[in-house]
């Protein structure tokens, strides 16, 4: 008398592992404790994800000096100071104290909010977290972060002091973590030691040893540390799939170093995931910032009005941030002349592109287009450079809007992405970038050079807009012409191939074809390359370099409506060619330009999607690691 249900089940799918883990993070950095750069952000928003997705989470950071603790609460004694734990490893005292962190709901709505344990870890035997700095102790930083990196290993796996087990959150006595993941070269350190930690597990085997997830998020720094400690986690991650491309070029992890894995490239390459970073858009939504305030939040409907508003406000900050005058003449021109607002927000280094940034700037005032720059010189000089910069152009060009602040402000930055249309990422190398998609959540399009994760998430508007041409085929079918199939497919597109949803979004992307034509093709294509993992391929030995390429293009992100203006080379004439392009869109079609901004704002750029790949690898990872 009842209904029955059927579900079509293909050969393609996989049932994943849903169990609950318990997963540690070892970090340098955390927002909002602890942030430099965009690590902080990834920890944050995924060790947030995770707990939102049921996952057991904690995160073990330093205790630095300079720490920001207003968001922590803090487990205190009897007497209301910090209750701390101590202990002794490798020949160092350490004192331990514990905190929580609110996970919000971020649009989760199953979820009802919770908390984060964070242990904060400072070393009393050598104080070296009390030096006024996350970073910059030059050669004792790699002692530094090698010491709290084992030390953290060992509290929270081994010793699990009573701290660990109080009663403020789910751990219980005896529980084992599952999962040690560590972030970059300053602690994968803890790699090795989680593979090392067996003489160090209670002999009535109560604990058992973790495996352990590596993730590089800059191969530019303590790039021996990561190709060394790489050899000891069971799944290597990077942020973006091109990213992953770029490091396997590079080489350098196929030095024979001695492992317990081997010295073969496939003991790395078999292990390698990109998984492109997601954000907090409950924080990131220009429909509720707090930091625009009610009277200048605007959405996909509204943007134009929006950031009319807010070029307005920007501008009278910019100015008073600068102690120079609002003149009316300026403001019209921002406001009233038609063209767009364009700007860059990030750190002021040589990885970011400064020669043609400033290039950039140049290129706007000659064509009487307001300009900002908003960011952290990363030394003195930089610094200089950019301040004569600015002295420059006021005096070449006395009546444009140019704004160049060299000190960064969270809340001022909300307003230039707000105000902002065209959001320069013009970076030499790029492992994920998080400020692009910042930029499409705020209704402003991107221009990006094409590397690392700004080629997984923008695509060229002239690319979409690109027709594609079909012919007939020998049995009358209307068919994707092969040889313009080519030139429309980037390279790295053809070594790809993902499953699921993945799978449909990916093909759309990059072949501009039918779905139904892709996804056939696409099959044919790959059909015999099925790697172990559930949802992830194996690239084709034609195709090198092989790693598992998780994409971008997850459920709530149609690739197609992320779009932006790109350019290949690193030069100048590139960089302005693509500039003016993208100004010329902005003033002579401006329906295409609000169609593009609508769609680029209706994106899920969330961890949600992210994290579902992390939490598969982190079943991965506990596969391998007890087998």
């Amino acid at each position: 008398g009842g209904l029955m249900y059927c579900l079509h089940v293909t050969q393609d799918c996989a049932v994943r592992d849903v169990r609950s883990l318990n997963v540690v993070h070892i970090t340098a950095e955390c927002a909002p404790i602890a942030k430099v750069g965009g690590l902080g952000d990834v920890v944050y928003g995924l060790g947030c994800e995770s707990a939102r997705a049921g996952h057991r989470v904690s995160i073990c950071l330093p205790h630095y000096d300079v720490g920001r603790y207003d968001a922590v609460r803090f487990v205190t004694g009897d007497d209301g100071s910090r209750a701390w734990d101590t202990f002794s490893f490798d020949n160092q005292n350490w004192s331990v104290c514990k905190g929580q962190l609110e996970v919000g709901t971020d649009g989760a709505w199953w979820f009802d909010g919770s908390t984060i344990p964070v242990y904060f870890f400072r070393n009393d035997s050598t104080g070296a977290f009390e030096q006024g700095c996350v970073y910059g102790r030059g050669n004792s930083d790699t002692e530094t972060f090698r010491s709290f990196s084992r030390a953290s290993v060992y509290y929270t796996c081994s010793h699990q002091g009573a701290l660990w087990t109080s009663s403020a959150d789910y751990y219980d006595a005896g529980t084992s973590v599952d999962v040690v993941h560590a972030h970059d070269w300053t602690t994968s350190f803890a790699c090795e030691m989680a593979s090392q930690l067996g003489s160090h597990l209670p002999s009535d085997g109560s604990l058992t040893r973790p495996t352990s997830v590596l993730t590089v998020h800059n191969m530019h720094h303590g790039a021996e540390h990561l190709m060394f400690h790489s050899r000891f986690c069971s799944a290597l991650t990077t942020v973006s799939p091109t990213y992953a491309r770029e490091i396997i070029n590079d080489g350098r992890f196929f030095d024979p170093l001695p492992s317990p894995q081997g010295t073969e490239p496939s003991a790395i390459v078999d292990k390698l995931y990109g998984v492109v970073n997601g954000i907090e858009i409950s924080s990131f939504d220009p429909r509720n910032d707090v930091a625009l305030g009610p009277r200048f939040v605007y959405d996909g409907e509204s943007v134009a009005k929006g950031k009319r508003a807010c070029k307005v406000r920007w501008f009278l900050e910019s100015c008073a941030r600068s102690n120079s005058d609002a003149r009316p003449a300026q403001l019209r021109q921002l406001v009233d002349s038609g063209k767009p607002l364009v700007g860059f927000v990030g750190r002021l280094a040589n990885q970011k592109g400064l020669p043609l940034v400033r290039h950039a700037a140049e290129v706007c005032c000659r064509s009487g287009v307001p300009f900002f720059i908003l960011g952290s010189p990363s030394d003195g000089g930089i610094g200089n450079d950019f301040n004569r910069l600015r002295d420059e152009l006021q005096r070449r060009y006395p009546e444009q809007v140019v704004s160049i602040n060299l000190q960064f402000d969270e809340a001022f930055g909300r307003w230039c992405y707000a105000a902002c249309d065209i959001m320069l990422v013009p970076s030499m190398f790029e492992p994920c970038g998080l400020t692009q998609l910042v930029a499409m959540r705020y209704g402003a399009l991107p221009l990006v050079r094409s590397t690392g994760g700004l080629a997984d998430t923008v695509v060229d508007l002239e690319t979409l807009e690109r027709p594609p041409k079909y012919i007939f085929n020998n049995f009358g079918k209307r068919v994707l012409d092969t040889s313009e199939e080519s030139k429309q497919i980037k390279p790295a597109a053809m070594t790809s191939f993902v499953a699921g949803e993945r799978h449909d979004a990916e093909a759309k992307r990059q072949a501009g074809e039918d779905f139904e034509a892709a996804l056939l093709r696409l099959s044919f294509a790959r059909r015999d390359e099925v790697n172990p993992s559930p949802r992830n391929r194996r690239i084709s030995s034609t195709h090198p370099p092989p790693f598992h390429s998780i994409r971008a293009s997850g459920a709530g992100k149609d690739p197609k409506g992320c779009a932006g203006f790109s350019f290949e080379k690193a030069e100048p004439n590139a960089l302005e060619e693509t500039l003016l392009r993208a100004i010329d869109v902005y003033e002579n079609r401006p329906d295409a330009w609000s169609a593009r901004v609508k769609r680029n704002m209706m994106q899920d750029w969330s961890w949600a999607s992210s994290s579902i790949d992390y939490h598969e690898i982190y079943h991965t990872a506990v596969r391998r690691g007890y087998t």
